[in-house]
């Protein structure tokens, strides 16, 4: 059987663009991305801030992401998860969290033709610092699913957070000193007690009590 050399150089090049499509429509594919967005990373024992999951599609459709967030239950507390603007309307797990064991869960999904886009938030936390420390916010679990009806995770990178907790500096209020004025200094002598007479006496005594709040006299 005879091939030509032309046949066999078309069939190599078609199989070796086919490889090279393959791989780098795949890298492409695989993606997106996750992370934690927050209103303020510094907070003070107290305080209160929003956590937004958020997700880049990275040009790709997608229909699906899941995602489970530890956070030190000792430095902070869940107040609220909320569904509220996130790009998913139906749920596979319904957003839940536990201050004892310091976890967030979620598994959400959208129809088709799915989210595209690259500021799609996911679930929104709102969270409440406890004492001082270094909270590390993190994506310990999480996945992207492609809209190809195949659920192919398209995740390619999760970001997270720290949150930065510090004691107010104590503020020492200074209260003012009533000073009173001269005229409410009483004067008395015993060897001059008239100011309206000129006496002889020239080693004249005076005296006073000293208001509270003065510490010194000075003529």
């Amino acid at each position: 059987m005879y091939i030509k050399k032309n046949s066999i150089s078309t069939v190599l090049y078609s199989t070796v663009f086919t490889v090279l499509f393959f791989l780098f429509s795949y890298n492409s594919a695989n993606a997106a991305t996750i992370q934690i967005n927050s209103n303020s990373t510094t907070l003070s024992p107290g305080g209160i801030t929003t956590l937004s999951v958020v997700i880049n599609s990275e040009g790709v459709a997608i229909n699906n992401a899941e995602a489970k967030i530890l956070f030190p239950s000792d430095l902070l507390e869940v107040v609220s998860v909320s569904k509220a603007g996130s790009v998913f309307s139906l749920w596979v797990e319904e957003p839940a969290y536990s201050n004892v064991t310091g976890s967030i869960t979620f598994n959400g999904g959208v129809p088709t033709p799915g989210f595209n886009g690259s500021n799609g938030i996911a679930l929104s936390i709102v969270v409440k610092a406890k004492t001082a420390g270094q909270a590390n916010i993190i994506l310990s679990e999480a996945a992207v699913r492609a809209n190809d009806g195949l659920g192919t995770d398209v995740l390619s990178s999760k970001r997270d957070r720290i949150i930065t907790i510090v004691k107010k500096e104590e503020t020492v209020v200074e209260t003012p000193v009533s000073i009173p004025s001269t005229s409410a200094l009483q004067i008395t002598s015993p060897t001059h007690p008239s100011q309206e007479i000129w006496y002889k006496e020239n080693n004249p005594l005076f005296r006073w009590k000293v208001p509270t709040g003065v510490d010194a006299i000075q003529t």
